[in-house]
């Protein structure tokens, strides 16, 4: 996905819309069947692998559907149930929304409620450890502050800490947001996205409002071509600074890796995960293993 690299120079979003086909194609072989339910007002696909507890939830970030995953699915679905699916747009048309979305924003307290109902309807009970990749970060941040009797970890894959837009412009580190000219190239959804983006980000939770749910910080280390030094040098700072202020919390750095780490070294993610379900069932009261 080296091309996707180039084309997004920051770390919340990736815009990689003339690459979204070829990422579908690619992961066809490993991506489970998709499904539908219709939640909020919109049909939403989704797909389940695997059997077991705590279910594994998979979030991707702005302009990536369910098969940005597809080389994470068969890595842990032998060892428990995996749950991944699109937000509105991204499937099964790019004209399907939320009726919230109706007032063209969409925020991560929506994005979060819509996602527990959408659980509940297709019969994924909780515990579920979270995972989420650069906004869709954000998005399982806020999913653990509304409903966090029901979340067991979380797993942050290059996701963007809550407080790193004001940090990158109070340090004028460049690209803190994605250009105007960029967002006006967007789809419908994103836009949505990206309007709804600072009541996300003021939403979502800081570590330490989260109490003793453990917390893995993936953080790549490469940055994206157009990317200063500056933003770098401060994404990571907010990174390590996130996973050390949580209560359970493990910071792990994806040497050789940019943002999509899931991409570039999925063994590594996945192991994460595995070492995230192993912590949760070695706690007592937690699920067994299989």
């Amino acid at each position: 996905m080296a091309t996707q690299d180039r084309i997004s120079g920051y770390r919340l979003f990736l815009v990689a819309l003339p690459l979204l086909g070829a990422a579908l194609l690619a992961g066809c072989a490993t991506t489970p069947v998709s499904q539908s339910q219709q939640i909020g007002g919109a049909s939403v696909s989704y797909s389940v692998a695997g059997r077991g507890s705590p279910a594994v939830v998979l979030e991707a970030g702005l302009g990536d559907s369910k098969s940005s995953w597809s080389a994470i699915v068969p890595r842990i679905a032998d060892d428990t149930t995996v749950f991944a699916y699109d937000r509105p747009g991204y499937s099964p048309t790019f004209r399907n929304r939320f009726l919230s979305d109706k007032d063209g924003r969409r925020t991560g307290k929506e994005v979060a409620t819509h996602l527990r109902e959408l659980l509940k309807e297709v019969g994924i009970e909780p515990p579920f450890v979270l995972v989420g990749h650069s906004s869709g970060g954000l998005y399982v941040l806020t999913f653990a502050k509304l409903y966090s009797n029901d979340v067991a970890g979380i797993v942050l894959v290059d996701g963007r800490p809550p407080d790193f837009t004001t940090a990158c412009k109070a340090e004028d580190a460049g690209m803190c947001m994605p250009p105007a000219l960029m967002v006006a190239m967007m789809p419908r959804h994103q836009k949505a996205e990206i309007k709804g983006f600072p009541e996300t980000e003021n939403y979502a939770p800081q570590p330490q409002d989260l109490g003793d749910i453990p917390i893995t910080v993936i953080a790549a280390t490469e940055p994206q071509v157009t990317s200063s030094p500056a933003f770098q040098r401060l994404w990571l700072q907010h990174q390590e600074a996130f996973a050390r202020s949580a209560a359970t919390g493990r910071y792990v750095e994806a040497t050789g890796s940019s943002h999509y780490v899931h991409h570039k070294r999925p063994g590594l993610v996945a192991d994460e995960i595995r070492k995230m379900l192993d912590q949760i069932r070695s706690t007592p009261g937690q699920p067994p293993a299989r």
